[in-house]
C-alpha cells in the first residue's frame, strides 16, 4: 500500500514537472557536451555571444512577465486574456524596434563581435525565447503542469533529434539546436491552448501600470543578474578574446544546469506561496517555505558531493581539452550555493511584497561586479581565475544582504499576514 502511495506521489503533475525539467536540463547538458566535443574554442566563444544576445533581449521585458505571472497566479481570470494580448503586442513591438536597430548597424558597416546575419538570427531567437518564457509562466500560473509536461516532452524529443546536426554541420548545426526548443515550445503551446493565442493588438496603460506594480521591482532585481552576465561575457570576449570565452564555457554550462532544479522547484511553489500569503494563511505559507528549504538544502549537498567526486574525472574522460577549466567551476561553486539558498529568501520577499529588498540586493551585487571588473582591468589582473572568484562573490553578497533583512524583519513579515487577510 505504501509503495502504491509512493508511485502515485511520483506521477503527480508537480513531481513530473520537476522530472521533465530535469530531462530538459539533461538535453541541454547533452547539447552543451556536443558543443564542447565538436566545436573549437573560438566557435564556443561565438555561440556564447549568440546566447548572450538572446539573454540581452530578455532584459527588455521590463517586468511584464514577472507581473503578469503573479496576476495569473492570483487567478485574476478576467484579466488573463487582456494580459496575454498586451504581452504579445509588446513582443511584436520589441521585434520591430530590434530590427530597426539591426538595420542601423548594417547601414553603418559595423558588427558586434559577430556577423550581422548571425546577429539577426540571435534577435529572432531572443523574441521567441521571450514568448517561450511567458507561455511557460502562464501555464504554471494556471496550474496546468500536466500540459507543460506534455509540451516539454515533445520539445525535448525535437531538441534531441537536432543534436546530430552539430556533428554534421558544426556551428550552423549548433545554432539550429539553440533555436529549436523555444520555437517548438511556443508553437505547441499556442496550437494546444487556444486561450493563450493573441487575439488582437492591445495596449492598456492602466493594465500596464498594474502589471508593473507587481513585476517591475522583481524585474529590476533580476535584471542585475542578467546585466552581470552581459558585462562578464562581453568583457572576457573584448579583453581576453573569444577563445578564452570558450574556455569559460564549462562554467556557463555548470551555472545553467545548477540553476534548473532550484528554479523549477521555486516555480512550483510560487503560486501557492503567493496565494497563501495574500489570503493570510500562515500555516500553509510556512509549510511551503519549509518544503522548499528542505528540497534546496538536499539538492545543494548532493551537488557539492557529486561535483567534488565526479566533475574532474568526467571532464577529463570526455572533454580532455577542458580539463584545465574545471578549476573555474570550483571557484564559482560557493556563489551558486548561496544563490540557491537565496531563492528561498526571494520567495518570502516576493510573497510579502518586500520587493525593494530584492532590488537593493541585486543592485549591491551588480555594483560589486562592475567595481571588481574595473579594478581587474585597470590593474592588469583580468584573468579567468579572478573572474570566476568575482562571479562567486557577486552571488554571495545579495544572499547575505537578503538574509540579514529577513532575519531582522521576520516579525514585520509575519504581521503582514494579518494585513493581507
Amino acid at each position: 500500500m505504501e509503495f502504491k502511495k509512493y508511485i502515485q506521489y511520483l506521477i503527480r503533475p508537480t513531481s513530473l514537472f520537476v522530472a521533465v525539467n530535469i530531462t530538459v536540463s539533461i538535453i541541454g547538458f547533452l547539447r552543451s557536451f556536443a558543443f564542447m566535443k565538436w566545436l573549437g574554442l573560438e566557435e564556443l566563444g561565438l555561440i556564447s555571444l549568440v546566447q548572450t544576445v538572446i539573454q540581452f533581449i530578455g532584459l527588455f521585458q521590463f517586468g511584464l512577465i514577472n507581473g503578469g505571472y503573479r496576476m495569473f497566479s492570483l487567478n485574476k481570470v478576467q484579466e488573463q486574456e487582456k494580459i496575454n494580448n498586451l504581452l504579445f503586442t509588446f513582443w511584436g513591438l520589441f521585434l520591430f524596434i530590434f530590427l530597426i536597430v539591426w538595420l542601423i548597424i548594417v547601414a553603418s558597416g559595423r558588427t558586434l563581435l559577430m556577423s550581422n546575419d548571425l546577429l539577426l538570427v540571435a534577435i529572432f531567437t531572443g523574441i521567441i525565447t521571450l514568448a517561450n518564457n511567458w507561455l511557460n509562466n502562464t501555464l504554471i500560473g494556471k496550474q496546468k503542469l500536466g500540459e507543460i509536461n506534455k509540451i516539454n516532452l515533445i520539445s525535448i524529443g525535437v531538441s534531441l533529434l537536432s543534436l546530430p546536426l552539430i556533428y554534421y554541420f558544426g556551428f550552423g548545426g549548433a545554432l539550429i539546436s539553440v533555436i529549436v526548443h523555444p520555437l517548438c515550445f511556443v508553437f505547441l503551446t499556442l496550437k494546444r491552448n487556444k486561450e493563450l493565442r493573441p487575439s488582437r493588438l492591445f495596449i492598456d496603460p492602466d493594465l500596464i501600470k498594474e502589471i508593473l506594480h507587481y513585476g517591475f521591482i522583481p524585474f529590476l532585481s533580476g535584471i542585475f543578474v542578467m546585466l552581470n552576465l552581459q558585462v562578464e561575457r562581453w568583457s572576457i570576449a573584448a579583453f581576453l578574446g573569444k577563445e578564452e570565452l570558450g574556455r569559460f564555457y564549462l562554467v556557463f554550462l555548470f551555472h545553467t544546469l545548477f540553476m534548473l532544479i532550484p528554479t523549477s522547484v521555486q516555480s512550483v511553489f510560487f503560486p501557492r506561496a503567493v496565494r497563501s500569503y495574500d489570503e493570510g494563511n500562515l500555516f500553509e505559507f510556512n509549510s511551503v517555505i519549509k518544503k522548499l528549504s528542505i528540497v534546496i538544502t538536499i539538492y545543494d549537498l548532493a551537488i557539492v558531493i557529486v561535483t567534488i567526486l565526479l566533475l574532474k574525472p568526467v571532464v577529463s574522460a570526455i572533454f580532455p581539452l577542458h580539463v584545465d577549466n574545471v578549476i573555474y567551476v570550483f571557484m564559482f561553486l560557493p556563489g551558486l550555493l548561496a544563490w540557491s539558498l537565496d531563492s528561498i529568501l526571494s520567495l518570502i520577499l516576493n510573497s510579502s511584497l518586500r520587493l525593494n529588498v530584492l532590488l537593493y540586493a541585486g543592485l549591491v551585487g551588480f555594483l560589486t561586479n562592475i567595481i571588481g571588473i574595473i579594478i581587474l582591468t585597470t590593474s592588469g589582473l583580468f584573468t579567468l581565475e579572478r573572474i570566476a572568484c568575482l562571479k562567486s562573490v557577486v552571488l554571495i553578497i545579495p544572499f547575505v544582504f537578503s538574509l540579514i533583512y529577513v532575519y531582522h524583519n521576520k516579525g514585520d513579515i509575519a504581521a503582514g499576514y494579518k494585513k493581507s487577510k
